[in-house]
């Protein structure tokens, strides 16, 4: 349930560890980071994924304080590196750190068409420049943000690139640009 909140929410470990009950509301669907890196606050929303493990976690852990709770203390789990590692080396992944899953959300956002700024104010930067490094875009990604515009506009396309019966019917100088 740690990976799967890091995945979906972009929480950095420590701020999942630390997560408590009384931060997350359901009604809002959105979760209150309050100790950040940056010390300013700032709201994750939770989507379906989310908010689902969330609920789960919630009737397993009626009565504590946190969300991930160490049955046998009571408190917040302050460590989860060795059973990290444990799950990488199960599942045959090499080199993966758990802050990798912050990269992992952000960057399957701006794939997914988040714009950087949304991106941002869900990493809590200060900054667009830090979210980029955050992000990583292909050649797919780039196509699909140039299609946009179509996408936007669609009554655009036939202006610009009417169909053979309609250019050889039309007058050339409708479709010649002038450079004046």
């Amino acid at each position: 349930p740690i990976v799967i909140t890091a995945l979906n929410s972009g929480m950095r470990r420590g701020e999942i560890l630390r997560l408590s009950w009384a931060a997350v509301d359901f009604d809002k669907r959105i979760v209150r980071v309050e100790e950040t890196k940056s010390g300013e606050p700032r709201k994750v929303d939770m989507n379906a994924v989310l908010f689902e493990l969330l609920r789960r976690q919630r009737v397993l852990n009626p009565a504590g304080e946190y969300v991930f709770m160490n049955p046998d203390t009571g408190k917040p789990y302050v460590e989860v590196g060795k059973a990290f590692r444990a799950a990488c080396r199960r599942a045959g992944i090499k080199g993966l750190r758990f802050h990798d899953l912050r990269h992992t959300f952000a960057s399957r956002l701006i794939e997914a068409g988040a714009d950087i700024i949304t991106v941002r104010d869900l990493l809590g930067h200060s900054s667009v420049k830090l979210t980029e490094r955050y992000t990583h875009s292909n050649g797919e990604q780039k196509r699909r943000a140039v299609d946009l515009l179509v996408d936007k506009n669609p009554e655009i396309l036939p202006q610009i690139c009417p169909k053979k019966s309609e250019a050889e019917n039309a007058p050339a100088a409708k479709y010649a640009y002038s450079m004046n």
